[in-house]
This record gives structure tokens, sequence and C-alpha cells, in this order.
């Protein structure tokens, strides 16, 4: 039998291992196999055109729509975000661009889908950040958050001014998912 496994991770597996959270003999194996790194979205700019040229165009057929124009000040506001979410938050805001979109993309096209939550969401998170830690990291407080950011625990985790990590075990321990 020929098996091939691919599999992605933002992950250290060498310090996961060392600390218990992994096997170790697994991530002995995986270390002794061809590793390809791929730097984070926000470290390659040049990749965005046409990562987001062929979102519009999937998009656009899968709508049933003629592929709109990309106006130039848009891509340059694309190829200008960091993209924490890498290719999946690229594919999601494009796919709210093209709903928003007439036969061309506008800068504001993306600026509103890149920012979902009205001014009324950004004041109330900016309030819920200003909460002592321990408040902030409540089973409400996390909960609102994700509503706020839809549901991306990266935002959430920034908006509340705390790591993801730590939102991520917050979360956990709340049962939130």
């Amino acid at each position: 039998m020929d098996v091939r496994i691919i599999f992605t991770t933002n992950r250290d597996l060498a310090a996961l291992a060392a600390d218990g959270e992994f096997l170790p003999d697994l991530e002995f194996r995986i270390r002794q196999s061809a590793r390809i790194e791929v730097p984070p979205l926000r470290e390659r700019p040049e990749d965005v055109t046409a990562l987001v040229e062929h979102f519009v165009r999937a998009l656009a057929q899968a709508h049933g729509r003629t592929m709109p124009e990309i106006a130039p000040e848009a891509m340059e506001l694309l190829k200008s975000q960091p993209w924490p979410g890498n290719i999946r938050e690229l594919a999601g805001v494009m796919q709210n661009v093209l709903l928003r979109c007439g036969a061309r993309i506008e800068a504001g096209d993306v600026v509103a889908a890149s920012h979902p939550q009205g001014p009324s969401a950004t004041m109330e998170l900016e309030q819920l950040a200003r909460l002592p830690r321990g408040e902030r990291l409540t089973r409400k407080v996390i909960s609102r958050a994700l509503e706020l950011c839809r549901h991306c625990k990266a935002k959430a985790a920034r908006g509340l001014g705390v790591p993801l990590r730590t939102l991520y075990r917050h979360a956990r321990k709340h049962d939130i998912r």
C-alpha cells in the first residue's frame, strides 16, 4: 500500500512533543519526512493578486455572474491587509465582496466586506476589552466577543486584548464552540 499523508499546522510540533502534548515518536517521523514551509499570507503580498483573481473567478462562476473587474485601489487594499486568517480569511472576504459589488470591485466594497461589524459592534468590543482581565474571560463575554467578530477567534482575541491561546483555553473551559 502506498500512502501519503499531507497535513498543515501553525504550531511548533517539537515544543508540543517536549511538553507532552504531542506524540514524540510521531513528531520524530514527521521531522524526518519532507517539509514544505509556507509563510503566512501577510509575508507573501505578491500571492494575494493571484488568489483574489482565483476566488473572484470561482465565486462568480458558482453564482452565475460574470467576473467583475477589480479596481487597482481595491487590489492594493487587499494586498496591504495582514490576513491573520490566511487564505481562508481572504476567501471569506472575497465572497462577501462579490455579494456587495456590481460589475467592478471597488475599495469601498473591500472595506465593507473586511469589517462586517458596524460601528456599534466595534464600540461594544472596545467596551468589553476595558473590563478587568478576569471578567473578559467569562463565558458571557467570550461568547459576545465571538458574536461581534462573526466567530473569528483571532479577531475576538485581539478585540479582547488577550492572546489567542488564552481565548482558546477559556473557550474550552467554558465549553464554547
